[in-house]
């Protein structure tokens, strides 16, 4: 199982919104530490970029019935109704992030051909080794 912590989301969230190249993927025990990273990461860069694409919508209240609101909830309501697949598939580049997973403990050794594989780069912590 994987290890993401609270702080790990956060900040998988953020380098989604700041488009980051690179995310490295510290104290990594096993493969599913990388493929939960990934998973985190394609669904906080789907959300943040369609939350984008609400903002930047405009309405024409003009073509509305004048008591009527927009809908300004209709992330919400959408991430709701949607399954995490669809919503992926609407955003426009979620997979140019690459990660890498570092090395730094004996633990990950009997999967590491799978860490390898997985990741788009490994970096080895040689002493922590």
């Amino acid at each position: 199982t994987s290890t993401l912590t609270q702080q790990d989301v956060a900040d998988i969230g953020f380098a989604a919104q700041q488009g980051v190249d690179y995310l490295c993927v510290s104290h990594v025990k096993s493969v599913h530490d990388i493929i939960a990273t990934k998973e985190m990461l394609e669904f906080q860069t789907a959300t943040f970029h369609h939350m984008q694409r609400q903002r930047n919508t405009s309405y024409d209240l003009s073509a509305h019935d004048h008591h009527q609101e927009p809908n300004t909830h209709m992330f919400r309501t959408a991430a709701q109704g949607r399954s995490v697949h669809n919503l992926l598939s609407n955003c426009d580049d979620h997979s140019h992030i690459k990660i890498l997973a570092k090395i730094e403990n004996y633990a990950c050794v009997p999967q590491i051909a799978e860490i390898v594989s997985e990741s788009d780069g490994v970096l080895i912590d040689h002493v922590s080794l």
